[in-house]
């Protein structure tokens, strides 16, 4: 499966608001079966480091947010806005993410990285190289049938919830509704050593037998 693709754009934060209320109703009424010919393919969201919003918005999230970091390197605070519906395919990041919802509900989908072989990753030098190349919007992957399944359990995050994904670990994440969270990213020392093999000059084969060593 070929991720969507995406277009930044620049708007009002008034207008934007406007946009994705509407983009959620529609939602709401096609988890309702009342649009069964409709399928919304088009969504907003906001992705931004907290260090660019407004400062009396930023004091509004938190006051102090040090305690949701695992390291004092890398570190990254972002604030996440999008309607019903909006999804982030299964993927994985190479740092501690402590995610807190705040507004609404986020289901999300995760596999431990033992998972990696199951979830059938896009190639390294691909652009998505990061992500699944399952459909977890289809029961079918027909062409995926002679790989198991991947493990994954599933988690609905409500207001003031907290979780925390260590690095490498798979999710998949859908906006039940709309839906406002914060994340910090910090740097970890999994991605120092796997960064590390990589640059080395190692056979392919070797690369992997230290992967499936790092899993363990």
């Amino acid at each position: 499966m070929t991720p969507p693709t995406s277009e930044k754009l620049d708007m009002p934060t008034k207008e934007f608001f406007q946009r994705i209320k509407k983009i959620d109703q529609v939602h709401k009424k096609d988890q309702e079966g009342e649009h069964e010919d409709q399928v919304n393919s088009l969504y907003y969201y906001l992705s931004k480091n907290l260090e660019e919003i407004d400062s009396e918005l930023k004091k509004d999230l938190s006051p102090n947010m040090d305690w949701l970091q695992a390291s004092n390197q890398g570190v990254s605070s972002n604030l996440w806005i999008g309607a019903g519906g909006v999804t982030a395919h299964a993927h994985y990041d190479s740092f501690h993410n402590f995610f807190v919802q705040l507004y609404g509900k986020k289901k999300f989908l995760l596999s431990p990285p033992s998972q990696w072989e199951s979830l059938q990753l896009y190639p390294r030098l691909h652009p998505f190289y990061r992500q699944s190349q399952l459909n977890f919007s289809s029961n079918s992957n027909s062409w995926l049938n002679d790989h198991p399944r991947p493990q994954a359990y599933e988690v609905i995050l409500s207001p003031g919830d907290l979780l925390y994904l260590p690095p490498y670990y798979f999710h998949h994440v859908i906006a039940v509704d709309l839906s406002i969270s914060i994340n910090v990213w910090s740097d970890s020392e999994d991605f120092t050593i796997i960064d590390s093999v990589l640059k080395s000059p190692l056979p392919l084969k070797m690369i992997g037998v230290l992967w499936r060593k790092l899993q363990l």
